[in-house]
């Protein structure tokens, strides 16, 4: 059997093979979010639930800031998208946006 687990500290488990994943480069300020590894990867992901969208100068301060406030942290970059399209049930762009540009988290 194979197993693949994440956690922030080994496991200690018997046959345990630990790679090392660093957070991803954040936005140094809001003009270069899309150049970052973290908003490449929020974009990806909101792509895949919100196939329309993209960085744009509107919401891009919003991206950068997520990214740095996650600390560029992969895991924590999809949980955060999970949960706000799990929760919200948002299924376009315009409220995606929306949401980012208010600042609001949901529920």
């Amino acid at each position: 059997m194979r197993l693949l687990a994440t956690s922030r500290v080994p496991l200690h488990a018997a046959g345990e093979h630990t790679l090392l994943i660093s957070p991803l480069e954040v936005p140094a300020d809001d003009a270069a979010a899309g150049y970052s590894e973290a908003a490449a990867l929020f974009a990806d992901r909101a792509r895949a639930a919100v196939p329309d969208f993209e960085l744009t100068p509107r919401n891009t301060p919003a991206v950068a800031e997520l990214c740095r406030r996650l600390d560029g942290i992969p895991l924590a970059l999809e949980l955060h998208l999970e949960h706000i399209f799990g929760k919200l049930g948002l299924s376009s762009r315009t409220q995606l946006s929306t949401l980012m540009l208010a600042g609001r988290e949901p529920g």
